[in-house]
């Protein structure tokens, strides 16, 4: 196909899809040009399959709930798979979709992780049961995500290095509701490791809900538990604070995102509340 095809593909996927082509007329009409957009091509088209089905969510909802910012990227992941991905952050938490390209089986997996201390992302990517699969750790650097992507089946590691492209993605924000905050949340590392369970409930009383919490650590590590029981607590917006009773201080952060929740200590040591290697701190996916 000449450049002047895929210009005019490109162009009629720009009104369909919002890909930003603004630097087109600046790239030169090389090979590795035919390739880039070549690969963007793909994406984009399984990408309006998909935005069909989502429009009429998009559609119902409020302006100030749709993302304002996507972070895109384009690279090879486990086993030369070309891939896809976009996030959004809010503060330290970020949250976004890995896409797989491949021509006969496009697949899209949900991505949640953290940004840490040092500023490294830790991605966790969920497949379509809550199991987290792979776990990408990395730094993002100018236009660049270069790290490592762990398998939590064979314990294996490969290099990656995904550059960012120019690709606008319209999608919903990831910012909860609190009168959508009840359900069911869970996680899971691999088959054989550790696994969280996080249960809300409605309330009669407004702005509170019920919730528990038990985790249960590897199978190579025990297994040992760490559990809070039922109990009733008033929201603050979206999140909520909680003492541990019986325990010298420890207090734990739950706070709810559109179709998960993050729970994080915050005071006290906590991790010494539970049985040994056990914690409720991590990201919970909201099953639907």
């Amino acid at each position: 196909m000449n450049f002047g095809a895929y210009k005019g593909l490109l162009l009629i996927l720009k009104r369909v899809c919002k890909i930003n082509l603004h630097h087109i007329k600046e790239r030169k009409k090389t090979k590795s040009f035919m390739k880039h957009w070549a690969c963007v091509l793909v994406f984009a088209l399984a990408a309006c399959g998909e935005q069909k089905a989502e429009e009429a969510e998009v559609a119902s909802v409020a302006p100030h709930e749709l993302s304002k910012k996507e972070l895109c990227l384009t690279g090879k992941f486990i086993d030369d798979r070309p891939v896809f991905l976009h996030y959004q952050q809010d503060e330290d938490i970020i949250s976004g979709e890995l896409i797989y390209l491949d021509e006969n089986r496009r697949v899209s997996d949900r991505v949640l992780g953290i940004m840490q201390a040092d500023s490294s992302y830790k991605l966790h990517v969920f497949d379509k049961s809550a199991n987290v699969y792979s776990i990408i750790s990395g730094r993002p650097k100018q236009d660049k995500l270069v790290g490592v992507v762990s398998s939590t089946e064979n314990k294996k590691e490969y290099e990656i290095s995904f550059d960012s492209v120019d690709t606008l993605i319209v999608s919903l924000d990831m910012a909860g509701q609190p009168n959508k905050v009840a359900g069911s949340y869970y996680y899971q590392l691999g088959d054989k490791g550790y696994r969280g369970f996080l249960e809300v409930g409605k309330s009669a009383d407004e702005g509170k809900v019920s919730f528990n919490i038990l985790s249960v650590t590897s199978v190579s590590k025990g297994p040992s538990s760490a559990a809070v029981e039922r109990d009733e607590v008033t929201l603050d917006g979206t999140s909520f604070i909680y003492d541990l009773p019986g325990n010298n201080g420890c207090k734990f952060k739950v706070k709810f995102y559109r179709d998960f929740a993050y729970v994080k200590y915050v005071q006290g040591d906590c991790s010494k509340q539970f049985a040994e290697n056990a914690t409720i701190e991590g990201l919970y996916l909201k099953r639907q």
